[in-house]
């Protein structure tokens, strides 16, 4: 599922030991439905877990038309934008995505996510100069976003500066400890 709306809760599982994925304000758009009960959806990403209200969502399949239909509404959206872009580029529509990601930058220069979405379709490409631009942002603007780091030691490491390759994959290693992709 997309969330619909920036600002969305997730809500601690009752009893459940989370770490190190939190709720609180999602920090990602795009999430997993584990359950669904009472018109809540229990959701995780890679950083996150909790439950949400089933109106916060909007299913994968649908997401396009749903964003593009707030976007005729409210063409400032920079929410909308991002989500967008990201359900544009996970369907191959890079170049539509791009443009949607410009916009939401545009509107909004603290869209971390916008960047950290742009910046993972120009590491794709092999631009790495103008990834690196991106993910600097990101880092800038969410200095625990784990996965920046991750991506941007890789650019680090392709220009053989090793020093700063293992400092980002140590700052990801140290944000998120379990998360084995990062060793």
């Amino acid at each position: 599922v997309v969330l619909t709306r920036a600002g969305v809760k997730l809500q601690a599982p009752e009893g459940k030991e989370i770490a190190p994925k939190s709720s609180g304000v999602a920090k990602d758009q795009m999430f997993q439905v584990r359950k669904e009960e009472k018109g809540r959806l229990l959701i995780d990403s890679r950083r996150q877990q909790g439950w949400i209200a089933k109106e916060d969502a909007i299913p994968f399949n649908e997401a396009i038309a749903y964003f593009t239909k707030a976007l005729a509404a409210n063409p400032k959206d920079s929410h909308a934008l991002t989500a967008r872009g990201l359900v544009l580029s996970s369907t191959n529509q890079a170049d539509k995505a791009l443009a949607d990601f410009n916009r939401a930058i545009m509107l909004n220069p603290n869209a971390t996510m916008a960047y950290y979405h742009r910046a993972n379709l120009a590491y794709g490409k092999g631009q790495y100069d103008t990834a690196l631009v991106d993910y600097n942002a990101v880092i800038e603007q969410d200095p625990e976003f784990d996965w920046a780091y991750h991506v941007r030691g890789w650019i680090y490491y392709r220009r053989i500066d090793y020093t700063k390759a293992l400092a980002d994959y140590e700052t990801a290693i140290k944000l998120v400890p379990t998360e084995a992709v990062f060793y």
